[in-house]
Formats: structure tokens, sequence, C-alpha cells
């Protein structure tokens, strides 16, 4: 049975018939399979996602450092095949600096956006070493300036 059309006597083999059958109002026609090949079609789309989404992405070779936001957030993925006790991080202002990372990780990672250092937390699980920082508040960059009178 072709899932996009059910057998139905009525049907010329045309695909666009049922759909016609379904605009004019013919409420006779067969809609139990839209189910099934909805829920198949699921079923195929997250199994295909969930195969993918914990692999870290390769870029030119090497592995690739991910960096995303949220509101509040800014959270650096890095790709670590091994955790070593001699690396270190440190983060500033603007960029985060690691020392005694493998060569295809960069020294220094620039931030998308000014965060809070003192806010990191750093977790290392499945092969891949996450930071997360708070964004920093926007300051008023306007300061009074009194008049005297």
């Amino acid at each position: 049975m072709n899932p996009f059309k059910p057998d139905q006597g009525s049907n010329s083999g045309n695909p666009f018939d049922f759909m016609e059958q379904l605009q004019d109002g013919q409420s006779s026609a067969d809609t139990s399979w839209v189910e099934g090949f909805v829920k198949e079609a699921m079923d195929r789309a997250f199994r295909g996602a969930a195969s993918t989404s914990a692999e870290p992405r390769r870029s030119g070779g090497s592995l690739k450092v991910e960096q995303f936001e949220t509101h509040k957030n800014v959270i650096v993925k890095i790709p670590l095949p091994y955790m070593s006790p001699d690396i270190r991080t440190y983060a500033g202002e603007e960029s985060l600096k690691l020392e005694g990372a493998p060569p295809h990780i960069p020294a220094l990672i620039r931030f998308r956006s000014v965060v809070e250092p003192t806010s990191g937390r750093a977790v290392y699980r499945s092969g891949i070493l996450q930071l997360t920082f708070r964004k920093r508040l926007p300051e008023n960059r306007f300061h009074e300036i009194r008049i005297r009178y």
C-alpha cells in the first residue's frame, strides 16, 4: 500500500485524487493510514537526530571548538579526547585562555559577548569540556557630571 495514496477503488492512480476527495468534502475517504505514516516519519527523524547529536563536529581535519549564547550565558564546548590534570583554564571578560591543551585546540578563545569571569563553571563529560559563563550586564556608559552654580 502506498502511504501517500490509500488503496481505494475510486482512485485513478493519481496521488492528488485523494486530496481532492478530502477537499470536496467526501468524508468516506479512509484516513486511518495518516497516523501510521506520521508516526513512522517522526520516528525516523528522531532516530537520525539522536545518533548525531552527541558527536563532536570536525572542521578541516581537527576538532572544532563550539561557542553559543543564551539570553544570560555564553557556553564554550571544547572537544578533548582525554582530560589531563595539566590542562588549565583562565577566563577574562573577553576571552578564555587554555594552557596544556592539545595542539589542535587554540590557546586563546575570544568570547562573543563580555562575560563575568568569576561566574565560570567547567564540566568534562563524554569527551567534551564545557565552560559556562554568565554574561555581564550592560552598564550605564554615561556618568553624571554635576554642574556648579
